[in-house]
C-alpha cells in the first residue's frame, strides 16, 4: 500500500512538471507570436505539439507562425502531423482562419489551404468549400463564380451553391447572369422565396431603366406577386402599387 502511494505521489510530481514546462512554452510561443518574431514562435509552437499534439489552435499559430516565414513545407508537416495524431482537420482549418483574419493576413490562410489542396487531393472538395465560404464572407465575386461552379461540378442542382454562384455574378456586376441562375434554382425549387424577389426586382429596376419595354413590367409584377404570396413585405407591396398605376 505505501509503495502505491509513493508512486501516486510521484506520478503527481511528474505531472505537475509537465505542467509548468509547458505552460512555460506556451508563454513564450504567446509573446513570440504577438511581438511577430516569427522563427521564435514557430520553435516553441512545435515544441508545444510535441508535447501535446492534439491541440487544434496550437497548430494554427505554428502554421500562421511558418506562412509569416514563407515556409511550406512545415506548414504541410504540420497538417500532417494534425493528420497523424486524428486531430479534425476542419478544426485546423478554422482555427487557421480564425487568426490569419485576427493578424490582418487573410492571404496566409488561403495560401495554406491551397497548399493542402495541392498535397492532399482527397481533401480537395473539402477545401474549395471553405474556401468559397471565406470567398463569399469578403465578397469576392470573381472567387465566388470559380468555387461555387467547383461545387457544382459535383451537385449541379445543389441550390444553395447555386445561390452563391449568382450573388457572385451580383457582385461581379454580370446580373444578366445572376437572373439566369435564379431562374434555374426556381424550375429545382419553385417555392424559393430569395429567387422570387431577385427576379422581380431585377425586373422592375429594368423597367424603370426602360419604360418602353413592357415585358419587363410583366415580368416584374409577376414575380412581385409570387413574392407577396410567400411573404408580404412593405416593400414588395410598395412596388406592385407603382407598378399597376
Amino acid at each position: 500500500m505505501r509503495a502505491l502511494t509513493v508512486f501516486a505521489v510521484v506520478a503527481v510530481m511528474v505531472v505537475k512538471a509537465f505542467a509548468t514546462d509547458y505552460n512555460v512554452l506556451a508563454k513564450k510561443a504567446e509573446r513570440f507570436y504577438e511581438q511577430q518574431e516569427w522563427a521564435s514562435a514557430s520553435a516553441m509552437y512545435e515544441l508545444m505539439l510535441d508535447a501535446n499534439p492534439v491541440e487544434a489552435v496550437t497548430y494554427s499559430k505554428a502554421i500562421i507562425s511558418a506562412s509569416m516565414r514563407g515556409d511550406t513545407i512545415v506548414q504541410q508537416e504540420l497538417m500532417n502531423k494534425a493528420l497523424e495524431y486524428h486531430v479534425p482537420f476542419d478544426s485546423v482549418f478554422t482555427a487557421v482562419e480564425r487568426e490569419s483574419i485576427l493578424l490582418g493576413r487573410s492571404e496566409a490562410y488561403v495560401g495554406f489551404m491551397e497548399l493542402v489542396k495541392r498535397s492532399t487531393p482527397w481533401l480537395s472538395r473539402t477545401i474549395d468549400g471553405y474556401l468559397l465560404r471565406y470567398y463569399t464572407f469578403r465578397c469576392n465575386g470573381e472567387k465566388m463564380i470559380e468555387y461555387s461552379t467547383k461545387m457544382l461540378d459535383g451537385i449541379p442542382d445543389n441550390t444553395e451553391f447555386m445561390t452563391l454562384l449568382a450573388k457572385g455574378y451580383v457582385y461581379d456586376n454580370q446580373i444578366d447572369k445572376a437572373m439566369v441562375v435564379y431562374k434555374r434554382i426556381l424550375q429545382i425549387n419553385p417555392d424559393d422565396y430569395n429567387s422570387v424577389l431577385e427576379l422581380g426586382s431585377y425586373n422592375y429596376v429594368r423597367f424603370k431603366e426602360y419604360p418602353d419595354e413592357s415585358e419587363y413590367k410583366l415580368e416584374a409584377i409577376e414575380y412581385l406577386k409570387r413574392a407577396m404570396s410567400m411573404r408580404a413585405t412593405p416593400y414588395v407591396d410598395a412596388l406592385l402599387k407603382e407598378l399597376e398605376k
